[in-house]
């Protein structure tokens, strides 16, 4: 006779496994998310949304390598499914498989999207490809979304190339647009730092870490700041 939890469990599988990963996800439960998911795709192994949702699940715990398949699949299924193609793309960056993610993210260009000219500067710089770089990074700032996200991957490739001054002005941009990135906070830090303003910098790496204590380069970049205020 089954017990009462282990019956739960199988009228919950068989009610929606989709759902119930989903939910899962949701709560941050990833382990168990993907359990769900994997179940939902062998009933419905043609489900685009169900592929994206166990390919989340694996980015969601670093895994990108685990997350690539599942994206690509849900891409391939659906190449209009919101953000499976996109989501691809990221994962084939994160593997360092640069030119794999531009050919989907050409596939994805579109005046509006933001955040697709800002990937493939990213992958362009990645290949050596500056001059694409650039002109990648300028479309995505002319775009109609993602200027925060923008600006913060502009200006690194402008720091990267040496250009402080310019540098700065897109970091700071990219912080006031997203006033909690940590990254942009920090991103401006160093440039900061860079410059020899090392209080401007002391501010900027201060609020990187308020608002991701766990930043360890930004925590090393602050105590070196302080150490050399302290020498003057």
């Amino acid at each position: 006779m089954l017990s009462f939890p282990i019956l739960v469990f199988q009228l919950a599988v068989a009610a929606n496994p989709y759902e119930q990963g989903v939910r899962l996800l949701e709560a941050g439960q990833l382990a168990e998310a993907r359990g769900f998911l994997e179940i939902a795709l062998k009933q419905s192994p043609g489900n685009a949304q169900a592929w994206k949702a166990l390919g989340v699940a694996s980015a969601m715990s670093g895994d990108y390598a685990s997350a690539e398949a599942p994206f690509g699949r849900a891409c391939a299924l659906n190449a209009k499914l919101p953000d499976a193609c996109y989501f691809h793309a990221r994962a084939l960056y994160a593997l360092n498989q640069f030119t794999p993610a531009l050919a989907v993210l050409e596939r994805l260009k579109d005046p509006t999207e933001g955040r697709t000219f800002s990937a493939m500067g990213q992958a362009y710089e990645a290949l050596g490809r500056s001059k694409e770089a650039e002109q990648a990074f300028q479309k995505a700032l002319r775009a109609h979304d993602g200027q925060g996200e923008a600006n913060l991957r502009y200006g690194i490739f402008l720091f990267r190339s040496g250009k402080l001054d310019e540098a700065a002005k897109s970091l700071e941009q990219a912080a006031r647009l997203m006033p909690k990135s940590a990254e942009a906070f920090a991103e401006l830090g160093r440039v900061r730092y860079q410059q020899g303003l090392l209080e401007e910098a002391e501010k900027w790496l201060v609020g990187a870490l308020a608002l991701e204590p766990s930043r360890e380069p930004a925590q090393l970049m602050l105590d070196k700041v302080r150490r050399l205020q302290g020498l003057k």
